[in-house]
């Protein structure tokens, strides 16, 4: 007995309960072969295919593969295909599948999809990169990573390329964020669910075990390998037919049909007694087996077939989740199907899981939407658990603040002083990155009267992106002053002036941050952000980077990704913006230029976070209803949103949460440390 490579795929589909809606997707394909490591535990399936699988199935079959296989071994997918038809859709669709697979940070995975931008041309992949920082990572083994794991998806060789450009930086913050919103967040996650282990003793107490016992460290032989006849070989696999007959002699000759995927083959063994037969009832269909016997050509079947002499079912333990005392722990993020482009999870079989841990309660947490409270009902009422309903929002502000350090200071007095300034750093993240360069320039009605511009040696070599991105180079800091100088001499230097920036909080984030390490106050002066300026001025602007900001007021940006350079632009755009604000609204206070900073549908522009919101009794309900009516009605931009004002006026009877890696307290405490995170939580919980 033998099946066909394709019908070895058939049986394998069948085994782990593929969906009958994707299964059209694998016709005329076929297992071209198992690797099989009994060291690693691993099987890597090579999966012959017309063409690549679309992104969304590829997930739902090696979900529903590492399920099926959870308790047996770690496997493996590569997709084998002659197609060399390809999308640039499809290209973008298996992107986040692709950094997953190269085991990139969450946080650096989850901007990689969010402020990139794929092109395609023939076979060539240009990676369009929106987020200066994040070229760094870009880096030629990773690009030649790409072109590794594409191909095991089942796409021709690629060559991947990055890029980085101002203009396409522009389109990917208006674009590409739209399909890539939510595909971040990590990389997807499988569930391990709680695969049933196959039993070592059958329901009447029956031990399914025949002849001696197989030790675990025996060498398995693959069923591919196996060409001639041999003695005492042993064989593991999935048992997908079984037959008993009665012969006339009174004794009984079990059959089984086995396959590891990498080929296939017939066992049989004769009783020799009555417990024999009692395991021969007990052998079913769906079973995993680790065989010992001798391989010989069947002369009624005229192939090779097994001759078992010792079986036994393989016997593996469940999965369990250790807990500390008594108390068991509550899952209060848990994501379903219906949370679009997040996740595949069968909700029903999670709380099954949890249950068998010995929770009581489970919640549902989809992203943006409730669609998936109908199951987690008919899971609450199957399992007796408790079930907590709620939602990940994507919660904003109503409004950035355009002004900080508010003071009743005159914008247009002759004798007002701004200080437009910028920083170049190693990193985004103001705890562990440092400045390398801080300039800025001092400006009186409009007009620059000072500089100051100063390298920072970080203590420690640059890495080859910071230097081709900023054009500083180790020889340029080495002879500069330490951290602490220069930011008491920048201190000293600006006196009470206004400071300007665009985009601000990242430059006086950084500012504080390194006050803060040599245990000094943080800046006290008045300070104007004008990225969020330009947009309440200019709401229907396509881009508010500095560059294009610049080009749109004829301003020349000499060398963008300078200090010096970006801080003269930031001032002279910051001049013209004031006096606008003053002939549009009269405003010549700096106190009040936050007067306005939700005006014009300002909730579009700011970034969404993640926050749990979870129903504690009816009005909750009620009130998690209206929100999720409203946000997808009236606040919808890319996501539905929740600006934070509409969350307070219906926050009765929900618990709000922080998120998850995703949410304000955690960004925040990444970007910013730890005293900024604490402000976030106390605004979370109030």
């Amino acid at each position: 007995m033998s099946l066909t490579q394709q019908e070895q795929l058939n049986q394998l589909i069948q085994q782990i309960d593929l969906p009958e809606e994707i299964r059209p997707d694998f016709q005329e394909g076929y297992i071209e072969r198992v690797d099989v490591s009994p060291v690693n535990k691993t099987w890597s399936f090579v999966i012959h295919l017309t063409t690549f699988l679309p992104a969304n199935t590829f997930l739902q079959f090696e979900q529903y593969l590492k399920q099926s296989f959870t308790q047996i071994a770690q496997v493996h997918i590569q997709i084998e295909t002659v197609s060399e038809t390809i999308a640039e859709h499809d290209i973008t669709d298996y992107w986040h599948i692709a950094l997953d697979k190269m085991g990139v940070s969450h946080a650096i995975a989850h901007q990689l999809t969010n402020n990139t931008l794929l092109k395609l041309a023939q076979h060539d992949v240009t990676i369009g990169v929106g987020a200066t920082i994040l070229y760094q990572n870009l880096t030629h083994d990773l690009l030649h990573n790409l072109t590794n794991i594409y191909q095991e998806f089942g796409f021709p060789q690629l060559n991947f390329t990055a890029t980085l450009d101002e203009a396409l930086a522009a389109q990917i913050h208006d674009s590409v964020a739209q399909h890539h919103e939510k595909v971040q967040q990590d990389v997807q996650k499988a569930i391990e669910a709680n695969k049933q282990s196959k039993p070592k003793k059958s329901n009447d107490g029956t031990a399914l075990t025949l002849g001696k016992k197989i030790s675990i460290d025996t060498d398995i032989k693959q069923l591919v390998d196996i060409v001639d006849e041999e003695k005492l070989v042993v064989v593991e696999g999935y048992i997908f037919a079984q037959e008993i007959r009665e012969l006339r002699s009174g004794r009984k000759l079990l059959t089984i049909k086995l396959t590891d995927y990498s080929s296939s083959i017939s066992a049989k063994k004769f009783s020799n007694n009555e417990n024999d037969e009692a395991v021969f009832e007990n052998i079913q269909k769906g079973m995993w087996v680790r065989l010992r016997g001798n391989i010989q050509e069947d002369q009624y079947q005229r192939e090779l077939a097994l001759n078992i002499y010792d079986l036994q079912v393989v016997d593996h333990q469940e999965r369990q989740e250790p807990y500390d005392g008594e108390t068991k722990r509550v899952e209060l993020h848990v994501h379903s199907n219906m949370s679009a482009m997040d996740a595949v999870t069968d909700y029903a079989k999670v709380a099954q899981l949890a249950k068998s841990w010995g929770d009581t309660a489970l919640a549902i947490t989809d992203t943006g939407n409730v669609q998936g409270f109908p199951e987690a009902v008919a899971a609450g009422k199957k399992t007796g658990m408790k079930m907590i309903y709620g939602m990940e929002a994507n919660l904003v502000e109503d409004g950035e603040p355009i002004a900080f350090n508010l003071a009743p200071v005159s914008l247009l007095d002759a004798d007002t002083i701004y200080v437009a300034f910028d920083l170049e750093t190693t990193g985004l993240s103001a705890v562990s990155d440092h400045i390398i360069e801080l300039s800025a320039v001092k400006m009186q009605l409009g007009n620059v009267i000072d500089k100051f511009s100063e390298y920072i040696n970080p203590g420690f070599p640059l890495s080859e992106f910071t230097i081709n991105l900023t054009s500083i180079t180790d020889t340029m800091v080495a002879n500069a002053d330490p951290e602490e100088t220069t930011l008491n001499r920048f201190r000293e230097w600006c006196g009470d002036a206004i400071l300007v920036g665009h985009n601000v909080t990242f430059d006086v984030g950084f500012m504080n941050a390194g006050y803060a390490r040599y245990h000094q106050e943080p800046l006290a002066n008045p300070v104007i952000d004008t990225l969020p300026l330009t947009r309440w001025l200019y709401p229907d602007y396509r881009s508010y980077r500095l560059g294009t900001i610049a080009k749109k007021f004829n301003i020349n940006l000499e060398q963008a990704h300078r200090a010096i350079f970006d801080s003269e632009t930031t001032g002279h755009i910051a001049w013209r913006e004031i006096k606008e604000v003053k002939e549009r609204f009269d405003i010549q206070s700096h106190d009040q230029l936050n007067d306005h900073m939700t005006d014009g549908h300002a909730w579009k522009h700011g970034r969404p976070v993640h926050a749990t919101l979870l129903v504690q009794n009816e009005t909750g309900l009620k009130n998690l209803y209206k929100l999720v009516s409203r946000s997808n009605v009236e606040f919808f931009n890319r996501v539905p949103r929740i600006p934070r004002s509409i969350l307070n006026q219906y926050r009765d009877g929900l618990i709000v949460g922080s998120g998850d890696t995703g949410g304000e307290v955690i960004v925040t405490l990444i970007e910013k440390g730890r005293a900024e995170a604490e402000k976030r939580h106390s605004i979370m919980i109030i």
